[in-house]
């Protein structure tokens, strides 16, 4: 069964959404048709892969699977919390601007209480909300005929239309915008992998790839907001499978390799401290060149080369973490 096998596709891919957001969050922000396709794959990239993984029939019943979830991804959630929180309050607290230092000290508890991290470690909004998709789908389109589910997760986008989810509890924004990616995924895992599978499908890939360039040509612009809701839906999907043709082609040639395996199953460390690490690095570049940020303006190589290094530097907390404090992620030491 295709469930029961392990495929190093899927790893090189997990590999490269993770580090499609350590470039993204370096800087400067990458503009025009490239930072629209970039917008379109990052993050409906990590929940189709999401979505693709799921396995329902491990859990049978809905405590088991939450359960299991919340040791897999709430754990770390809060860990991770309590440890930039310890460090914002030393250090963070006592620099910076001072709309920043008037910040109360209780501000980034309620922000990792209602799932939208702004002070402390923003990328890990991605867990909530992903906790919040994956809960639905189960409880609601688990066991729901597939086209009937079809549908309504292609309905969940334009939920925006009508209501104004910015700012809430788990990104509720984001969870309509991704939960077709991950929904999909799941109900047609099979048949996404019989498909990767039967070749490299290179014509169908161009020609998906040549249908999201014109609309991530029409994004660049000033789209309408139902217009920003279809491109962002269809052009993310159709950016998915040239990305993953592309990706299944350079794993078939170099076969496993261990480094992407491993990082691509810490994902959530990286999540949580890639951030700082890019931090680090670009302080480091403005005290040797004596500079300020506004030189990173414009200097798309060196965005990639400081995502490159900060990426390498997860190797740390990634091994440290695994090898001393595996209970953070919900792990038993080895």
């Amino acid at each position: 069964m295709a469930s029961q096998k392990h495929y190093v596709w899927v790893d090189y891919a997990k590999f490269l959404s993770i580090f499609l957001v350590v470039y993204f969050h370096a800087a400067p922000r990458l503009e025009g048709l490239g930072g629209a396709s970039l917008h379109l794959l990052r993050m409906p990239c990590f929940f189709f892969l999401a979505g693709l993984l799921f396995r329902a029939d491990k859990y049978p019943t809905f405590r088991q699977y939450v359960t299991h979830r919340s040791k897999q991804i709430i754990l770390p959630y809060f860990c991770f919390f309590i440890l930039f929180y310890a460090c914002w309050l030393v250090i963070g607290k006592t620099m910076g601007t001072p709309e920043y230092l008037a910040v109360p000290f209780y501000q980034p508890v309620l922000e990792y209480l209602r799932g939208v991290p702004r002070l402390i470690c923003l990328p890990l909004w991605f867990i909530p909300c992903l906790f919040a998709i994956q809960c639905t789908f189960y409880l609601v389109f688990r066991r729901m005929k597939r086209l009937p589910a079809t549908f309504i997760l292609l309905l969940f986008p334009f939920v925006n239309l009508f209501v104004d989810l910015v700012d809430t509890p788990c990104s509720l924004d984001m969870l309509c915008k991704d939960m077709p990616f991950y929904g999909i995924a799941s109900l047609y895992r099979k048949e996404i992998f019989q498909f990767m599978e039967k070749g490299n499908h290179l014509f169908i890939g161009l020609v998906s790839l040549g249908v999201h360039l014109l609309l991530s040509y029409v994004f660049i612009g000033q789209p309408t907001h139902l217009q920003a809701v279809l491109v962002e839906l269809f052009g993310s999907f159709l950016i998915l499978l040239p990305v993953f043709i592309l990706v299944k082609w350079i794993s078939d040639f170099f076969g496993k390799v261990n480094i992407i395996e491993y990082m691509a199953n810490n994902t959530i460390v990286i999540l949580a401290f890639h951030t700082y690490s890019i931090a680090i690095i670009m302080r480091v570049i403005m005290w040797h060149y004596n500079v300020s940020a506004d030189f990173f303006e414009g200097k798309y190589l060196l965005k990639l080369i400081v995502g490159a290094i900060a990426m390498a530097s997860m190797i740390i907390p990634i091994w440290f973490i695994n090898k001393y404090t595996p209970f953070v992620l919900g792990k038993k030491r080895a």
